[in-house]
């Protein structure tokens, strides 16, 4: 697994195998690419699988997807990533498959968490929002969990990132994070 970004590690179990996506650097930009993890040898069997090049949306350039997670919900594996930085431009963006190795399509709602498009002198702004996951509550509720930034002047912060939370609503099989007055 050379030149893979084991920060971005996510294991994925299904019927005694183990599905691991990771990020690696591939000609100026980075790939989402999944593993067969081998339960008895513990290394990696097989060939990778590019799950993801470029990104989201390849035609706009996007840098750096990273951080992905496979989720499993009625007859769709999702694929959720961070895209754009750590900066204004981060964002969360998902794809798509009915198979877990692919292939796999990127949502025409991509991305479905960001502050791009938001004034940055709104009052009490949240920023850099993206690296969120899914997790789905005993009552059937979903709920994203992910990282945004709260500055104190112009772009400084002075408590680094933070941990925030927003329902994930389902629409024509597609989660969308539901921040508040923006997906309604």
């Amino acid at each position: 697994m050379k030149n893979v970004s084991i920060l971005s590690f996510h294991l994925r179990y299904q019927r005694a195998r183990i599905f691991a996506p990771a990020i690696r650097y591939h000609e100026g930009h980075c790939t989402i690419r999944m593993f067969h993890f081998d339960l008895n040898t513990l290394q990696v069997a097989g060939e990778e699988i590019v799950l993801v090049n470029k990104g989201a949306k390849p035609t706009d350039q996007p840098i750096w997807i990273e951080g992905p997670h496979l989720i499993k919900k009625d007859n769709y594996y999702y694929l959720i990533a961070a895209e754009g930085g750590t900066s204004e431009g981060h964002s969360e963006v998902v794809f798509r498959s009915r198979q877990v190795d692919g292939p796999y399509i990127s949502s025409d709602h991509n991305p479905i968490l960001t502050q791009r498009h938001l004034s940055s002198d709104r009052r009490h702004p949240v920023t850099t929002t993206g690296h969120a996951d899914f997790v789905k509550t005993p009552q059937g509720d979903w709920w994203s969990v992910f990282l945004g930034c709260r500055p104190c002047f112009e772009d400084h912060f002075n408590t680094g990132r933070e941990i925030f939370m927003a329902p994930v609503i389902w629409k024509e099989s597609w989660p969308v994070i539901d921040v508040k007055g923006v997906t309604k």
